[in-house]
């Protein structure tokens, strides 16, 4: 059963899941069209535009499906911020080269919508950061629960084979078979492991 902090970061990474997919959908429509630009060396990463805009939208692709399909919060969390934190270093990298609002990407949505693209640059920037706050937040949450969990066991090694047997701290004196050897231990007696 999951608490609600666990629904919440469930929630907010099948909703970026789904972001990351419509942004892939996008991004191999740009790779697709006719315009001379997409032939164009990318200012950052230096490749032609249209392989660059097919591979953005594949990873995005990828990191969609697993935001919305994988299991582990905290994976997909820490997979979410490292991506993010790739998207924001490429949009500064385009800062710096002086191609600001100008991502021959985004046209394929703006013109047909007659939308302004510099206006467009910026929710996609402002989404961006969200989403990687919301993906930081959520890795450093789930990190530091999981060490306050981690810290109320103790880890201890078999008499028998060596092998180390890690156990609540309230389940001391009980006697159990070791995971490795199948030996039996009484927890308590044991040496903790630093």
């Amino acid at each position: 059963m999951m608490n609600r902090s666990d629904k919440y970061f469930d929630w907010f990474l099948r909703m970026a899941g789904w972001l990351l997919v419509m942004a892939a959908c996008e991004r191999f429509l740009a790779a697709a069209g006719d315009s001379q630009m997409l032939n164009f060396a990318d200012p950052v990463l230096g490749f032609p535009v249209r392989y660059l805009a097919a591979g953005a939208g594949a990873i995005s692709l990828v990191f969609g499906w697993i935001c919305i399909f994988a299991k582990g919060t905290g994976v997909r969390a820490g997979l979410l911020a490292w991506l993010m934190t790739n998207v924001i270093a490429y949009q500064a990298g385009l800062h710096f080269a002086g191609v600001n609002g100008r991502c021959t990407c985004l046209g394929i949505l703006t013109d047909p919508l007659h939308l302004s693209r510099r206006w467009l640059q910026w929710v996609s920037e402002l989404l961006a950061v969200s989403l990687m706050a919301g993906a930081y937040g959520s890795s450093i949450f789930i990190w530091f629960r999981s060490w306050k969990i981690r810290r109320n066991y103790i880890k201890v090694a078999c008499p028998g084979c060596g092998g180390h047997i890690e156990f609540p701290k309230n389940a001391g004196n009980c006697k159990i078979a070791c995971p490795h050897c199948g030996g039996g231990v009484r927890l308590q007696y044991l040496p903790k492991i630093e």
